[in-house]
């Protein structure tokens, strides 16, 4: 009857597996950078803004009117009580409240010592390294001949009113 010739090629079965995998590739691509981008815009949502106003708070010096606790704008649920954000806002109000005692120690300290020491009658003066300055009793004042308010508490001042004899037994002890 006749003779039936068959030539089978995968050429046609590439080409279009070709272009299938091209297409799943950018469309997968895409599905990736959109997912990236929502899950970072929960996470700014969620976790982001709150750590934004931590960061400004934590920034604020204790002994300024700010001392208001730090507190965040969040529905209270079960999830959320005892979280990973409640520790640390936890912690950092504990922080500040500890900071805030000890700065409210070192001043009484200081108002102490600046009392025990003009009590004493002696004749004596600090220099502050920190902010330059410098403390003279009041008995330290009337040895070098000043009144209260003739000296201020700028070292550069306190050096430059001294007597050159009273500079060399000041700096010299």
């Amino acid at each position: 009857l006749g003779k039936l010739h068959i030539v089978a090629t995968l050429d046609g079965v590439y080409s279009r597996l070709k272009s299938k995998i091209l297409v799943i590739m950018f469309t997968q691509g895409v599905k990736t950078f959109l997912v990236s981008l929502f899950i970072l815009y929960l996470f700014q949502i969620l976790v982001g803004r709150h750590l934004s106003k931590i960061a400004k708070l934590s920034a604020l010096p204790t002994n300024t009117e700010h001392d208001t606790p730090l507190s965040i704008d969040r529905k209270e649920s079960r999830r959320t009580q005892g979280d990973e954000l409640e520790q640390l806002v936890n912690a950092i109000n504990g922080m500040r409240q500890n900071l805030k005692n000890y700065y409210q120690e070192l001043e009484e300290s200081e108002y102490r010592w600046k009392f025990a020491l003009e009590g004493s009658g002696a004749g004596v003066w600090d220099w502050n390294i920190t902010d330059n300055t410098v403390f003279c009793s009041h008995h330290w004042k009337e040895l070098i001949g000043y009144a209260d308010n003739e000296l201020s508490n700028s070292l550069d001042e306190f050096s430059d009113r001294l007597h050159p004899e009273d500079k060399a037994a000041t700096f010299a002890t």
